[in-house]
């Protein structure tokens, strides 16, 4: 006769897909994508100025590094403000749990144009030595923007980590510092990259905002020449793809370093 065997969920161990499940869905979404993409160029084929829109393009693709470098430092910036934070959130001293506490409540209540508009416009007149460019004050923005929100990421991917791991790594004479950056911060890191590489994707995409503050990125590029050429439905539909593209190749990526991380931690077990 058998029994049924109980398990606590202490005892729980994650599983990683299987990598066939995992190709089979990789394969569904890049259909869907690709139909999306051709019922897109279809419907831009329609009654637009496709040969301005051809003759345009390459002004806004050489936009494409200014975005993926303000994106790029950005999340840097909002990785490292985002740990500390969490860090601090679970510090048991009040006034670092206090200041982290008031940066979340801060940044994540105000949106994200109010921010860079604060940097780049409000802090001068506070010291003239606090004067950024348009670059320096988008990156600096979007980073602290997104830093509130991964701060409260990188928390509880912190507390998913078993405390069986840190106990284990007392037991051996390991102080808590040690813990942390030794056992706790390299498992919840694994955690944390599915929801981060999300973050990388919306910073690009919220990096269109820095052109109100006068970076030359892609959507005021795009903005820019519609105007002056009275084409700013074409222009605009031009912004909206190459996003889209962009997109679309960063979510792919993102699936890689998911399956390859969910391959070493399978092997790792």
């Amino acid at each position: 006769m058998m029994h049924a065997v109980k398990r606590s969920k202490a005892s729980t161990v994650w599983l990683p897909p299987r990598l066939s499940e995992i190709a089979s869905v990789a394969r569904r979404e890049k259909i869907v994508a690709a139909g999306l993409l051709i019922g897109f160029v279809a419907l831009v084929l329609v009654g637009l100025d496709t040969r301005y829109m051809a003759d345009k393009l390459p002004l806004l693709v050489v936009t494409i590094p200014l975005i993926l470098l303000i994106s790029f430092w950005a999340i840097l910036l909002a990785c490292f403000i985002g740990l500390v934070t969490a860090l601090s959130l679970l510090s048991d001293r009040p006034v670092f749990y206090v200041t982290a506490k008031s940066f979340v409540s801060f940044f994540q209540g105000i949106p994200v144009i109010v921010t860079l508009f604060l940097l780049y416009f409000g802090l001068p007149h506070l010291n003239q030595a606090l004067l950024l460019t348009a670059v320096q004050a988008g990156i600096l923005g979007l980073g602290l923007s997104n830093a509130a929100y991964l701060a409260e990421v990188f928390r509880s991917s912190i507390l998913a980590v078993p405390e069986g791991q840190s106990e284990a790594a007392r037991a051996i004479g390991m102080t808590s510092s040690q813990r942390m950056w030794r056992i706790v911060l390299p498992q919840a890191a694994r955690i944390a990259l599915p929801p981060t590489a999300n973050f990388y994707i919306f910073i690009l995409k919220d990096s269109a905002l820095v052109g109100f503050i006068g970076v030359s990125e892609l959507f005021f590029t795009a903005r820019s020449i519609g105007q002056r050429d009275f084409q700013v439905l074409e222009m605009l539909i031009l912004a909206g793809a190459i996003y889209w593209i962009l997109t679309i190749v960063l979510s792919s990526i993102q699936k890689r370093l998911e399956q390859r991380m969910g391959t070493v931690y399978a092997r790792e077990s």
